[in-house]
């Protein structure tokens, strides 16, 4: 199983987006992994492989803009995205 931490930085990244995703979209689609994101802070993800992918947690709201509960919630509903990949 593989999480992907996605953030600003992210499209920017020449081996990422060359080297680590396309080797991890290869691997999930021959089962040989389950592919998972999150979405750390507003970054633009739309037009990266990882769009095509599920998502770990309510898009609309990157980890970094929630507080409290909010982000206890969504923390949440990235633990049962990861147990049920199991």
């Amino acid at each position: 199983m593989a999480l992907l931490l996605v953030s600003p930085s992210y499209p920017g990244s020449n081996f990422v987006a060359d080297e680590d995703i396309p080797a991890l979209i290869r691997a999930a689609k021959a089962r040989r992994t389950t592919l998972i994101w999150a979405l750390l802070s507003e970054a633009t993800y739309q037009s990266t492989p990882v769009a095509n992918l599920q998502a770990a947690h309510n898009l609309h709201h990157p980890l970094d803009t929630l507080q409290g509960h909010h982000r206890e919630s969504a923390l949440s509903e990235i633990a049962d995205t990861i147990a049920k990949a199991f």
